[in-house]
């Protein structure tokens, strides 16, 4: 079955997403002045994405195999009793003020009694650089820490994340919220930093059964930007625009996939509320007649469409990192 490539949680079950995102004002805007083109688009989401990844090495550790490393030991429901022996043990996510750092011995987290600082009402993970396999390279590639601190009962969702590397936090966010069986009222706020400009993000999750709807907006600099996916048992819409606050000249793209019939044929990109491209049956970007778009810009358009997607998964990786956490998932539709 095809999924929305800007819909991160569609694949897995159904939800109502909404995101609001305000990115800091930093060198993502260089360069970027006047009315928008797609060279324009592509070098301010080419910038998000730096900021929220490339530039960031906590969150890109944790989406590199160190995320699972951790929640498979803080989603234990029924951990077992804490050892600081010479062996490592499996740390529980009840224990509090522990530091857990990984033996690359018996290749698990064991507790390090000889850290301190770790939260009395949390858990600390020493952060490690890690392989092509997800796991942690050597104790000198230690970088940072991250602490997690679960208040969850229940269906009431409650996790703080903060991650720091040295001195700097470049993490801190939460996830609150109510979820059941068959439904869920999410939200999650908070930052990440490059260390020196902070993206701040505000999320708000809802869902049942029925479908999904999933939104994002961002803001930099003079840049208004809008990302949403609909998904049901139909088929899925999703759609991407920037605006230019000063000048209001604006960029969407659109498309539209039934499940049986394939791309709609409305689908595709629009320049200040002219269409200038569409998408092909495969999912191609071809010009339309008399837009003036080069193969330069067609190509550049088609990258923009797969970096709204990246931008999406990044903010969206953040908050089921955090939700992974008290070893709830969201249920299946």
């Amino acid at each position: 079955m095809r999924t929305s490539r800007l819909s991160f949680l569609v694949p897995v079950t159904s939800l109502a997403l909404s995101l609001s995102v305000i990115a800091g004002c930093d060198d993502e805007t260089s360069g970027l002045n006047g009315d928008i083109d797609p060279a324009t688009a592509a070098a301010l989401v080419d910038g998000i994405i730096d900021g929220l990844g490339n530039d960031n090495e906590s969150l890109g550790a944790l989406i590199g195999g160190l995320g699972d490393l951790i929640t498979d030991l803080t989603s234990i429901q029924d951990p077992p009793p804490l050892s600081a022996d010479a062996v490592p043990q499996l740390i529980p996510s009840a224990l509090l003020g522990s530091t857990c750092a990984w033996d690359f011995t018996g290749s698990s987290w064991f507790d390090d009694t000889s850290r301190t600082g770790a939260p009395e009402d949390g858990i600390r993970f020493v952060l490690y650089r890690v392989d092509a396999m997800g796991m942690p390279m050597s104790a000198g590639e230690e970088f940072g820490d991250i602490d997690i601190r679960d208040f969850t009962s229940g269906d009431n969702i409650d996790v703080d994340i903060t991650a720091r590397e040295a001195s700097t936090t470049v993490m801190d966010y939460g996830v609150g919220g109510t979820l059941g069986q068959s439904s869920y009222n999410l939200t999650s706020s908070g930052f990440v930093s490059d260390g020196t400009a902070n993206r701040d993000f505000d999320v708000s999750v809802t869902g049942s059964a029925a479908g999904s709807n999933v939104s994002m907006s961002l803001q930099v600099g003079t840049y208004d930007i809008t990302l949403g996916s609909t998904s049901d048992a139909s088929g899925f819409t999703n759609m991407g625009s920037i605006v230019e606050t000063a000048s209001g000249s604006s960029l969407a793209i659109e498309l539209i996939f039934d499940f049986e019939s394939g791309v709609d044929p409305s689908s595709g990109v629009e320049l200040n509320g002219v269409k200038v491209a569409e998408f092909t049956s495969d999912e191609r970007l071809v010009a339309v007649e008399g837009s003036g778009l080069t193969a330069a810009e067609l190509s550049l358009l088609e990258g923009l469409y797969d970096g709204l997607g990246e931008v999406f998964d990044l903010v969206g990786y953040l908050f089921l990192f955090g939700l992974d956490n008290t070893g709830r998932t969201l249920p299946i539709g």
